[in-house]
């Protein structure tokens, strides 16, 4: 890239950090009702976010990604598996059905806080922005979670 399209990546990047702040407030608080009885820590979120990326994988592999202590990430892994948003298939770790829908709800309500925070944009300046959000999409990997493929067997 050249320094004017360094510039112009470095503003947009401003600007979709302003609007991601307004949104995260939110997200942290609905975080508990968006898993109905659940309630998940950022690192067990981080952990179903890398499974539905990365795919089933190894305990080993998922500490090698993880930025958390052993004993920490151990504790995480049973508490997803006896919750049953993870399954341990011949030792490797999968998101489960009901990991995966705990993470469509998450989506959902973080899209409902988007929409809260967007609701005072004049109607023109959101149809422009949907424009060029679309053509940008189009260059960037999609949701996380519309790829998110779930094991069958429940728990560990």
């Amino acid at each position: 890239m050249t320094e004017l399209d360094q510039g112009t990546v470095l503003d947009v990047a401003i600007g979709l950090d302003r609007i991601t702040a307004l949104v995260a407030g939110v997200v942290c608080d609905t975080i508990p009702s968006a898993f109905s009885d659940d309630k998940f820590t950022f690192v067990e979120l981080s952990v179903l976010r890398h499974l539905v990326i990365s795919g089933p994988t190894t305990f080993d592999s998922l500490k090698r990604t993880a930025s958390v202590t052993d004993e920490l990430l151990t504790e995480v892994m049973w508490s997803l598996c006896d919750g049953g948003s993870i399954a341990d298939e011949n030792g490797r770790l999968s998101l489960t059905e009901k990991g995966a829908e705990n993470l469509r709800r998450l989506q959902a309500s973080t899209t409902s806080a988007y929409v809260d925070a967007l609701q005072d944009v004049p109607p023109d300046i959101l149809k422009g922005l949907a424009k060029s959000l679309g053509e940008v999409l189009r260059h960037v990997p999609p949701h996380p979670t519309a790829n998110a493929s779930a094991s069958d067997r429940p728990g560990c």
